[in-house]
């Protein structure tokens, strides 16, 4: 039930530059040792925020209508350096954020990467990049 509130905070706060290790701790009204052995299986607090985001990102940028530079949109999420940014999105889907992007605009529709998944991604995760 804690992974779950604690989850549920992250997830409505992914934009937010308030969202740290305290804010959650405060929140869920758990020690930073009790959070982290919360998120163990999920890799790690730090990870667990930073595939969030980058997976709200990846469907930002899989929308067509969304063309705002791909930077700016990092940036509402918390990475300040494009190089780090770059990195972990290619390191999580394989394909580089401006790779997704292209392939929406060629299209219309994204490339979904269903077969090539982050090796940690869950059952819901593969559930939310089913097509409608």
């Amino acid at each position: 039930m804690l992974l779950r509130h604690a989850k549920r905070y992250i997830e409505a706060r992914l934009d937010a530059s308030t969202l740290n290790i305290v804010a959650i701790c405060n929140i869920v009204a758990v020690s930073r040792r009790t959070l982290y052995r919360l998120f163990e299986t999920e890799g790690g607090v730090v990870h667990y925020i930073q595939s969030r985001r980058l997976e709200r990102i990846r469907s930002i940028l899989a929308n067509p209508r969304d063309m705002r530079r791909i930077s700016d949109i990092a940036a509402d999420f918390g990475f300040l350096r494009g190089d780090h940014f770059a990195r972990a999105f290619k390191q999580q889907y394989r394909q580089s954020a401006r790779e997704l992007r292209q392939s929406v605009k060629s299209d219309g529709r994204p490339n979904t990467g269903l077969a090539v998944q982050a090796p940690h991604a869950g059952f819901d995760d593969w559930i939310r990049q089913l097509p409608s």
